[in-house]
C-alpha cells in the first residue's frame, strides 16, 4: 500500500512499507556492525592484551578488562555512520539502533547466558544512545545538504 504525505514545503513524498527492505536493512546493518566491532576488538585487544576471543564481543565478562569499553564506544560511533549509509532517514535511526542492540542481547544470551553485570547494561544503553543520536545527526545533516544543493 502506498501512502502519500505532504511535507511542509508542499512537496509530495511517497512511502511504501516494504517489510523485505526493512529485514534486509537490519541484516546489512547487523553484519556491518559486527564486522566493525570485530575489527576494532581485534586491533585494540590483540595489540594491548595479546589475545582474541568471541568473549570480547558476546560476554559481559569481557568488561572486566578496560579494552572492551572503547571498542564498543567506537563501534557505536561507526554504527551511526552505518545508519546514515544503510537507513538514511533520521526518523528510523532509533528503531534500527534499538533493534540492533536487542539482537545483540539475544546473541549474547545464547552465547553466554543473560548478562548480569550492571556495567554491561549501562554500556549497552550508552552505545544505543550514541548510535541513535549520531545517526540522526548525520541523516539530518545529509538531508539538509541535499535540500541546500537543490535550491542553490
Amino acid at each position: 500500500t502506498t501512502t502519500t504525505t505532504t511535507s511542509m514545503a508542499g512537496q509530495f513524498r511517497f512511502h511504501l512499507w516494504d517489510p523485505l527492505l526493512i529485514v534486509l536493512q537490519i541484516i546489512c546493518l547487523q553484519t556491518l556492525y559486527y564486522a566493525t566491532l570485530g575489527l576494532l576488538a581485534a586491533s585494540i585487544n590483540h595489540t594491548v592484551a595479546g589475545y582474541l576471543s568471541l568473549d570480547l564481543l558476546f560476554s559481559s565478562k569481557a568488561l572486566d578488562t578496560w579494552q572492551s569499553i572503547p571498542v564498543f564506544i567506537l563501534a557505536a560511533i561507526c554504527g551511526a555512520a552505518l545508519l546514515r549509509v544503510v537507513v538514511g532517514r533520521a526518523k528510523q535511526c532509533m528503531d534500527f539502533s534499538v533493534t540492533l542492540q536487542l539482537i545483540h542481547i539475544g546473541i549474547c544470551v545464547m552465547y553466554d547466558g543473560l548478562p548480569t553485570s550492571v556495567s554491561w547494561w549501562i554500556l549497552l544503553v550508552v552505545c544505543c544512545v550514541l548510535m541513535t543520536v549520531g545517526g540522526e545527526y548525520l541523516c539530518i545533516h545529509a538531508d539538509m545538504d541535499r535540500k541546500l544543493n537543490i535550491t542553490a
